[in-house]
């Protein structure tokens, strides 16, 4: 009897200890308006992620702001580039990069937490959106703000 409560015990803590892990492992909820960490004002260093590239009208888009150390749990929304790669991880996803602000450039990395090849993107250059380099292109894991320009 006493070992049976003991396991019974056990079994509780590792239910809610899953259910905590769960929790703190889960993917972020999206906005309506598909703006990762941005609340309701963008301030500066705001940047989109699109799922295809220039030649191809660019696709669904996620757009964030400040540095983001892995893309894993956000995904592309529909936009008016078009629906291409809706509801998509933009992990190992995204074509190009577009950073909306006058002011900001950010990099974007092959590997999460800012490790690997990068490319700088500088900010608003008359272009809606920079293509990703060839080893980022579909390769792109994180992206971190590097201030203003």
């Amino acid at each position: 009897m006493r070992v049976t409560r003991f396991r019974a015990a056990l079994t509780g803590v590792a239910v809610i200890a899953g259910s905590v892990t769960g929790l703190a492992l889960s993917a972020p909820a999206a906005n309506a308006d598909s703006r990762y960490n941005c609340g309701d004002n963008p301030p500066a260093g705001m940047f989109s992620m699109f799922y295809d590239s220039k030649a191809y009208g660019y696709g669904a888009e996620a757009d964030f702001c400040g540095s983001i150390p892995n893309f894993a749990g956000y995904t592309f929304n529909n936009t008016a580039y078009g629906t291409a790669g809706e509801g998509k991880s933009v992990k190992n996803n995204a074509s190009a990069m577009e950073v909306t602000d006058e002011t900001s450039e950010y990099r974007v990395y092959y590997n999460s937490w800012y490790g690997g090849p990068y490319q700088t993107i500088h900010s608003y250059d008359g272009d809606p959106a920079v293509d990703l380099a060839s080893q980022l292109k579909n390769n792109d894991a994180s992206a971190k703000y590097l201030g203003n320009d």
